[in-house]
C-alpha cells in the first residue's frame, strides 16, 4: 500500500505504470502482495528478470559454497530489484580518495579475497558507506536488507551462525535502532557479527543531527563482549578490519567519513586490540589521549604547546574496548595534567573510561575533556564552524592544556 500511496501522490499517471506497465491499483490487498509477479506486465518484463534472478542465484552459489539467496527484494519484488541492481554508482580510485569510508570499502573488499566467509551486509546506504565499492568487486557477497536495521543485525547474527563472518554497514547514528537485537542476538549470543558504524560524530555536519552520532558509546562500551574500536587514520582502519576477521566474537568499528591520513602513528605502526600507543613523548607538563579521528587535532595541539616550550606526552587509543588502563596509568604517572579528545560527547566515551580509571586507583591527576556538549544535539553546519562552535579545535586544546597547568578548572572539566 506505500507504493501505491507514493504513486498516487504524484499528478498523472502513476510512475510505475508509466515505466513498466504495471498499474499499482490492485483489486485487494493480497493481488498488490502479489507484486508485479501477477501482473499482465510480467509477459514483458519476466524472461528479463528471470534471467537476472537465475544469474545472481548461480554467482552467489559458485561463490560462496551453502549461500542461498534470501535477498527480500530479489524473491518478491524480483523487477524493482533488477532495477535497483542496475544503478551505478562513482567508484573513487583507492590512490585518488583519503576518505576513511571509501578505504574501509576497498579494505573489506581485500579481506574478502583473503576469507571467502566474509560478506557485507546493506541497509540500502552502500554509495554513502563505501560499501559499493565491496560490491564492485563482491556482488555476490552483499546482502541487502533494504531500510532495514534490525533486521540487518538479525540476518547478519543468523549468517554468523552459518559459518559465514559478516560486516553489517550503516550509519552510526542508526545504531539506536538496532540496539536491542545488537545486544541480544550479537552481544549476549556472542556471535561472530563484526558492525561498521559509519558517520561517526561531527564530521558530517550538513546531514544535521538525526544523521549524526555523538552519544552512542555510552550504550555500546557497557555491552558485555562487544569489543569497540574507533580507527583514526586509514592503516589502522585496514588493521583494525583484520583483527576483527580474525578474532572470533562480536565487534562494532566506528568509521569516520572525512579524508584522514594514511598514517598518523609512525613507520612500523601495528593495531593491537586492547592497547593503546605513545605517538609522542617530548616532555612531561601535558598528556593528550586521543581516539579516532581526534588523534590529527592532538597532534597538532601538540606541536603548538612545544612551540610554547610546554613538554607533550600523546597516547592515541583506538580501542576503546577493551581499553588499554595500564598504558593510561603509566601516562599520569608522568605529568602534570591530561586533556582527552574524541569525537563524541564528553560524556560516555573516551573521558568517561578515563575518569572511570582515575576513580578506581585515586589518580589525583587533573582532567579536561574535548568533545561535543552531552545536554545537546550536533548542530548543521559545516564541519570547521562546528568544530569551532563546540571548542573542539587544536587551539581549544592548547587552551584547555594551559588553564590545567595554571590550576583552572578544578580537578574534572
Amino acid at each position: 500500500m506505500l507504493l501505491r500511496a507514493h504513486d498516487e501522490s504524484r499528478s498523472g499517471q502513476p510512475q510505475v505504470r508509466r515505466t513498466w506497465g504495471w498499474d499499482p491499483r490492485p483489486q485487494g490487498v493480497l493481488s498488490l502482495w502479489g507484486g508485479p509477479s501477477r501482473t499482465s506486465a510480467m509477459g514483458t518484463l519476466e524472461p528479463l528478470a528471470s534471467r537476472y534472478d537465475l544469474g545472481v542465484r548461480k554467482t552467489r552459489s559458485d561463490s560462496v559454497p551453502g549461500w542461498e539467496p534470501f535477498d527480500f527484494f530479489l524473491l518478491t519484488f524480483p523487477v524493482i530489484e533488477y532495477r535497483f541492481a542496475m544503478a551505478q554508482f562513482t567508484i573513487p580510485a583507492r590512490n585518488e580518495t583519503k576518505e576513511m569510508r571509501y578505504q574501509m570499502g576497498y579494505a573489506l573488499a581485500d579481506l574478502a579475497n583473503e576469507y571467502p566467509n566474509v560478506v557485507a551486509v546493506d541497509a540500502d546506504l552502500r554509495s554513502s558507506s563505501g560499501l559499493h565499492i565491496f560490491e564492485h568487486f563482491h556482488p555476490d557477497k552483499l546482502v541487502k536488507v533494504g531500510i532495514a536495521e534490525q533486521n540487518m543485525i538479525s540476518v547478519s547474527a543468523g549468517l554468523s551462525q552459518e559459518g559465514f563472518i559478516p560486516f553489517p554497514c550503516t550509519f552510526d547514528a542508526f545504531c539506536r535502532r538496532f540496539l536491542d537485537q545488537l545486544y541480544i542476538s550479537v552481544a549476549y549470543s556472542r556471535t561472530n557479527v563484526k558492525v561498521l558504524g559509519a558517520y561517526v560524530g561531527l564530521f558530517t555536519g550538513k546531514a544535521g543531527a538525526t544523521h549524526q552520532s555523538d552519544k552512542e558509546l555510552g550504550v555500546l562500551l557497557r555491552m558485555p563482549n562487544l569489543r569497540v574500536i574507533e580507527p583514526g587514520f586509514n592503516e589502522e582502519m585496514r588493521q583494525a578490519l583484520r583483527v576483527a576477521v580474525e578474532t572470533p566474537g562480536p565487534f562494532y568499528l566506528r568509521i569516520v567519513r572525512c579524508e584522514v591520513e594514511d598514517n598518523e602513528a609512525g613507520p612500523g605502526y601495528q593495531f593491537r586490540l586492547g592497547q593503546g600507543t605513545t605517538v609522542i613523548d617530548e616532555g612531561r607538563d601535558i598528556g593528550l589521549v586521543s581516539t579516532g579521528y581526534m588523534i590529527r587535532t592532538a597532534k597538532r595541539a601538540a606541536q603548538k604547546l612545544r612551540d610554547r616550550g610546554v613538554g607533550v606526552r600523546l597516547d592515541h587509543h583506538p580501542s576503546l574496548k577493551p581499553f588499554d588502563d595500564g598504558l593510561l596509568y603509566d601516562m599520569a604517572s608522568k605529568v602534570k595534567a591530561i586533556v582527552t579528545l574524541e569525537n563524541h560527547c564528553t560524556s560516555g566515551g573516551l573521558f568517561s573510561l578515563v575518569a572511570e580509571a582515575f576513580a578506581r586507583r585515586g589518580v589525583p591527576v587533573p582532567v579536561g575533556a574535548i568533545g561535543t556538549d552531552p545536554e545537546d544535539f550536533i548542530h548543521t553546519g559545516h564541519v570547521n564552524d562546528l568544530l569551532a562552535h563546540y571548542r573542539m579545535t587544536s587551539d581549544d586544546v592548547v587552551e584547555k592544556a594551559m588553564g590545567l597547568l595554571a590550576g583552572k578548572g578544578g580537578r574534572m572539566e
